[in-house]
């Protein structure tokens, strides 16, 4: 290496000259002009000190990678100061001697330090930052790639592949974060550069598009009002009209809310601490990012006043309201003849949740003594899986079901059964159904997924 590799020099240019000290002349007659580079009187004052304002400082560094091997010149330009320049060079200096630290065999640190000398080279090409010389000291020590940075895509990507252990929902649960909001947002991020700042951006950026999102839907929702009405009115321009604006809209879509919002963040969080186990990165930023906490929507029970001002402005008082007794008696009555009468029975008079309701089999059923166990967890046909608790099995604890109704009948054993039987409920087609079931014309329609009466399971409803 030299041992001054700093210079400085300039844009400048002046004329070609001759042995006689004559401008050279080109082929249209005019002086040749060469650059002056660090030749240029401008460089200096008068006094011989350097001028500040004129030219830049450079430097070039020449490295011997492996015995027998070219050396290779690492050289930038553009540099404001000295003392910037001298920095640099430093770095630039230490990063290769990282490999004669390490006690391998020649050829293993001649391969290190051909790296190390790419990795720097990149980076003054592009006038990237220059690596730490403590990031490629430990990435040294662990044997990990010092020229190929791991993202946090890539990282992410490794992470949900070598988690053979989670159940399926949760693996479900987890692509979906890391797909459509972690990869898009933190992916080309190198995993060791990761900040707070980053995991503060990606959330401002989700919660703006929920916003976007949940106005486009309202706007859905208000066109399919209209165009509804129109029909109804037999109005064909109007409903033309509004037919035309539904197909530009996007479809409906689920914003990302705070509670999402919050599961996002425990996803990046347990992948960032498996890379802090494995000595990756130091800092779990995930875990020092601040949400705002997720607040659950107050239940109210369907009362006389919430029911009649529902009925004078339309507006819902709550995004979650419960039926009263009198009102699940009526959907009831109404709904005797749905596919899903039993389980809409059922869930009205033990208070099972969706999960815990298509959770259940046939062969859970005491029809008998007309007991049901309530199942220890939600289990849905689309992520079959073993319960994460455990549930007691003592009989006193299963709620007895009425079944003054027609008693459900099970079905048919598989090998005499002509066909194959139709998908059975899940979470979501439960409520679906309720929604479409048949009820009395002035029943106000539930609004989430209670659909039991707060009296008879002793929810805390207001």
């Amino acid at each position: 290496m030299a041992a001054n590799p700093i210079f400085k020099k300039c844009g400048c240019r002046g004329p070609v000259l001759d042995a006689d000290g004559q401008p050279v002349l080109g082929a249209d007659g005019k002086p040749r002009l060469r650059r002056l580079g660090s030749g240029c009187p401008q460089l200096r004052r008068a006094g011989g000190r350097w001028n500040s304002n004129h030219g830049s400082w450079h430097f070039q560094i020449e490295v011997i990678t492996a015995p027998g091997a070219p050396r290779a010149h690492l050289t930038q330009g553009g540099i404001a100061t000295f003392d910037k320049a001298q920095e640099a060079v430093e770095r630039v200096r230490a990063l290769p001697a990282i490999a004669d630290e390490l006690d391998d065999a020649p050829g293993v640190a001649d391969a290190l330090r051909a790296d190390i000398v790419q990795r720097v080279r990149v980076a003054l090409k592009a006038r990237a930052p220059l690596p730490e010389v403590e990031e490629i000291r430990k990435a040294a020590r662990l044997g990990q790639p010092v020229m190929n940075k791991l993202t946090v895509g890539e990282w992410l990507s490794e992470w949900i592949g070598s988690k053979t252990s989670l159940s399926r929902g949760t693996r479900v649960s987890y692509r979906g974060h890391i797909d459509r909001f972690l990869i898009p947002h933190l992916g080309a991020v190198p995993l060791d550069r990761l900040r707070v700042a980053h995991v503060h951006a990606m959330f401002t950026a989700i919660a703006a598009e929920a916003e976007a999102i949940s106005a486009a839907n309202e706007a859905r929702r208000e066109g399919e009002t209209a165009w509804k009405t129109a029909r109804k009115a037999k109005d064909r321009s109007a409903v033309r009209q509004w037919k035309t604006e539904l197909e530009a809209m996007p479809p409906f879509r689920k914003p990302a809310n705070a509670a999402t919002r919050l599961r996002i963040r425990a996803t990046l969080r347990s992948a960032l601490s498996a890379a802090c186990t494995q000595q990756l990165i130091t800092v779990n930023v995930a875990a020092l990012a601040d949400l705002d906490p997720a607040k659950r929507p107050k239940a109210l029970v369907w009362t006389p006043v919430h029911e009649a001002r529902w009925r004078q402005t339309g507006e819902v008082p709550s995004a979650v309201m419960v039926w009263t007794g009198p009102q699940t008696a009526a959907f009831l009555n109404r709904a005797r003849g749905h596919e899903f009468f039993a389980l809409f029975h059922l869930i009205a008079f033990t208070g099972l949740r969706r999960g815990e309701a298509v959770g259940l089999r046939w062969v859970d059923l005491d029809l008998s003594a007309r007991m049901a166990p309530a199942p220890p967890g939600a289990a849905q046909p689309a992520h079959p899986g073993h319960p994460t608790t455990g549930a007691s099995t003592s009989s006193a604890n299963r709620p007895r079901v009425s079944l003054t109704t027609p008693r459900p009948t099970p079905p048919a054993p598989r090998s005499v059964r002509p066909a194959p039987p139709p998908a059975p409920p899940t979470r979501h087609t439960t409520v679906s159904a309720a929604r479409r079931a048949p009820r009395p014309r002035n029943l106000p329609q539930p609004t989430s997924t209670t659909t039991h009466p707060s009296d008879t399971t002793g929810h805390k409803a207001s």
